[in-house]
């Protein structure tokens, strides 16, 4: 009984103190409680509708940017407009579709710009801009050639000047972003877009001995030496020709030739890429002229004294002279042909503009002028027409107020006298611009 009864409380307390650790791990429910895991519950759902409603605006914000997305559960009442608006969907790409299509299947020409062309044939360079239908680019040894000539006479001045302000334009015009986000088709040469030395120098090919040459003084051997020692005679040294090779090719030509040839190597399959030089019909005379200026800086826009160690071609054959008069006799040459010539032994495709190029342009530019001055005409009398019919079928006796005082300023010139037939020389403002707007026409034949 003694041990029952010492067992009894022994075994008693391990009941209470698991039933203590129950309660204590297991809380009662109580209403504050379930209402407080219940507002924590929806605040954590709403927390995430919002961040799945903001990720589905910005991907509905980038689908807009580029296309409509397409819209889902609406109503059947919404049948109809749905239909309409896939239909005009369908119907607005199809004009977008042919340019796209055309773009890839042709791009557009590669034109590099010779320094002739930006002083002799600017309108030519203008109307290409216009139609946006080649690539032009101006190398930078062309851009620091015109800076060169800035220091020229008169006639070539005032050239070089009109052709510097137009390249600023449109090199400011190029640096803007188009809204069409086309590429521009006025580029200027980068620093590193141009062939290697070597690159060119692999595709030359040595014309023959007839069509170009270069002289140079044979050597006598040790035989004929002692021959003019023992007579005692000063003999003229004779005179040899060699083949033309690489390293002939004039320095002023390189820079411009190798960018010709990055182009043309560069370009893509279907891509056109030319060097485009102009040519005039008037032939330079062979009467020397005395040199103005410095003339290290040799231009091939224009013509340069013809040094006996040069290359002599067919047209420009002329052996040098052994008397010191040499630079006085030298020879003025086209240096446009010289350049198309090495162009040609260098395997560089070439676009030859003539002045009948340069007539066509410049009428091209003069009827593109009249279009745009027909169409700021009808933009500023069309208005005008308008507030009048509006003003004369509103109240039709204020016409008079309204009307005589513009037409009075017209009449005292052509009709003092009868002012009521002057209505029907109402559009005459145009009348007297007529002569000066055709000399404003030929004023702004090289201005846009």
């Amino acid at each position: 009984m003694a041990n029952q009864q010492d067992g009894k409380p022994n075994d008693q307390p391990a009941p209470s103190s698991s039933r203590t650790k129950q309660q204590a791990s297991i809380l009662p429910i109580t209403p504050d409680r379930e209402k407080m895991s219940r507002a924590l519950g929806a605040a954590f759902l709403q927390h995430k509708v919002q961040q799945l409603e903001r990720n589905v605006d910005d991907l509905s914000f980038r689908r807009d940017l580029h296309q409509i997305p397409p819209r889902s559960h609406h109503p059947p009442a919404n049948s109809n407009h749905s239909s309409r608006n896939q239909s005009k969907k369908k119907s607005s790409p199809q004009p977008d579709s042919t340019p796209s299509s055309s773009k890839p299947s042709s791009p557009a020409p590669i034109k590099v710009i010779d320094t002739s062309m930006l002083i002799h044939a600017l309108p030519i360079l203008k109307k290409w801009v216009r139609e946006e239908k080649f690539k032009i680019v101006i190398p930078l040894d062309v851009v620091s050639e015109l800076d060169f000539l800035k220091t020229s006479p008169p006639p070539i001045h005032g050239l070089v000047r009109e052709a510097t302000c137009w390249l600023d334009k449109q090199f400011q015009n190029s640096r803007k972003p188009s809204s069409t986000g086309d590429q521009p088709c006025f580029i200027p040469q980068r620093t590193g877009d141009e062939s290697g030395w070597e690159e060119l120098s692999r595709r030359f090919v040595a014309p023959p001995l007839e069509e170009a040459s270069i002289p140079f003084i044979k050597a006598p051997s040790e035989d004929e030496e002692h021959e003019r020692v023992r007579d005692g005679e000063d003999e003229e040294p004779q005179i040899d020709y060699r083949a033309l090779i690489s390293t002939d090719l004039p320095h002023q030509y390189r820079s411009l030739l190798q960018c010709a040839l990055f182009y043309q190597l560069h370009a893509q399959p279907k891509q056109e890429s030319e060097l485009v030089i102009f040519f005039s019909d008037k032939q330079i005379s062979s009467t020397p002229a005395a040199p103005q200026g410095n003339t290290q800086h040799n231009h091939h826009h224009y013509h340069q004294n013809w040094k006996p160690t040069s290359t002599h071609w067919k047209s420009e054959n002329s052996l040098p002279q052994g008397s010191g008069n040499d630079q006085e006799e030298e020879e003025r040459v086209d240096k446009t042909v010289d350049l198309s010539r090495w162009a040609e032994r260098f395997e560089i495709k070439i676009q030859k503009v003539h002045p009948a190029d340069l007539t066509q342009a410049k009428q091209w530019i003069r009827s593109y002028n009249d279009k745009l001055k027909q169409q700021q005409q009808q933009q500023q009398y069309h208005p005008h027409s308008h507030r009048l019919g509006s003003s004369s079928s509103s109240n039709p006796h204020a016409t008079s107020n309204h009307t005589t005082p513009t037409r009075t300023i017209h009449s005292k010139k052509s009709l003092p006298g009868t002012p009521r037939q002057i209505p029907a020389s109402a559009p005459k403002p145009s009348a007297p611009s007529s002569s000066s707007s055709a000399a404003a026409v030929d004023k702004r034949l090289f201005v846009w």
